[in-house]
């Protein structure tokens, strides 16, 4: 559903891919814990945080966004932040406790399903979607109209 609105029209979602996927944790337990991120831009075409602490666990945090400094974070362990991988952003200071996040870059390749990608598509195509990638029977190569 994000890819329309971040990426124009005339994407997929089968166009999307993970340009990062890392756990982020933020933590007031010792004095050398990372407890914020300064202001940023991820260069992705969106990003994600997904809360996987459920929010009894900590106090503060969420995440920042420059433009107009409101603070976004997800109501219950789950949920997540989804934006702009332009805007300038950042993780808000928590003040008590530990936040766990999954975060992720998505990207888009807009050419994955070119003949002249087919080896890299059909690679892509099995890691989405496994051996149902390759369950309909496929037309021999030499009779491909591309490649005539």
């Amino acid at each position: 559903r994000f890819a329309p609105a971040y990426c124009g029209e005339g994407f997929f979602a089968e166009h999307c891919c993970f340009r990062d996927l890392f756990f982020v944790r933020y933590s007031c337990h010792e004095s050398t814990d990372q407890r914020e991120l300064d202001v940023h831009q991820d260069g992705s075409s969106f990003s994600f945080n997904l809360l996987l602490s459920p929010t009894s666990e900590f106090t503060g945090g969420g995440t920042f966004f420059e433009h107009d400094g409101s603070v976004v974070c997800p109501a219950a362990r789950g949920g997540a932040v989804v934006h702009s991988g332009d805007a300038r952003h950042g993780g808000a200071p928590i003040t008590a406790g530990e936040r766990l996040l999954l975060v992720g870059f998505v990207g888009t390749e807009p050419q994955q399903y070119s003949a002249s990608l087919a080896r890299w598509a059909a690679y892509n195509a099995f890691c989405k979607f496994g051996h149902a990638a390759f369950a309909k029977p496929r037309a021999p190569m030499n009779s491909h109209p591309l490649i005539d």
